[in-house]
């Protein structure tokens, strides 16, 4: 069984629970509503191929809503409504719970830059098989353990492909 876990943002980590990863980028989209059309042709493609069989997102939390919120919004939207016309078992789990899972802290240390952080993160998914190439690809990965974790599911990673950053 694939599964798929996503990071949304500007710029979308995906991880795969074959190890594989990418970013997508949207930054380049100043219509909200293409940049949502154009990922839920690339969700489309994962599971019409009957890959992926199921979902999982990271839950955002929003202290301030801006251009970049509505975005997030829309491709968390878009991901839920592509997921559900396929029948894809669809689950979101929040940063705190996942970094929790993954690091056994949720919050940064006091005085611990966010860069550190961040490097702890992409320490731990390497130490689990998986080879981001950005910090959206370490969350997505991140995400990924933490559902599997949370589910008793065994990845099983022994053969991984190197993650690609993709442009859109």
């Amino acid at each position: 069984m694939t599964i798929l876990a996503i990071d949304p943002g500007c710029r979308t980590g995906i991880a795969l629970s074959d190890g594989s990863s990418e970013t997508l980028d949207f930054r380049k989209h100043d219509d909200i509503a293409k940049a949502a059309c154009e990922f839920q042709r690339i969700l489309l493609s994962f599971f019409q191929s009957d890959h992926v069989k199921r979902l999982v997102i990271e839950r955002p939390f929003f202290s301030r809503y801006s251009k970049h919120t509505y975005l997030t919004l829309a491709l968390i939207n878009a991901a839920h409504m592509v997921a559900c016309k396929h029948d894809i078992p669809r689950h979101e789990l929040g940063a705190d719970q996942v970094r929790k899972t993954l690091l056994g802290r949720a919050r940064r240390l006091k005085g611990e830059p966010v860069s550190a952080f961040d490097r702890h993160i992409c320490k731990a998914v390497e130490k689990k098989g998986f080879h981001p190439r950005t910090e959206h690809e370490a969350d997505a990965a991140a995400l990924l353990i933490a559902y599997t974790v949370k589910n008793n599911i065994d990845l099983g990673l022994s053969i991984l492909r190197q993650s690609q950053a993709v442009i859109i």
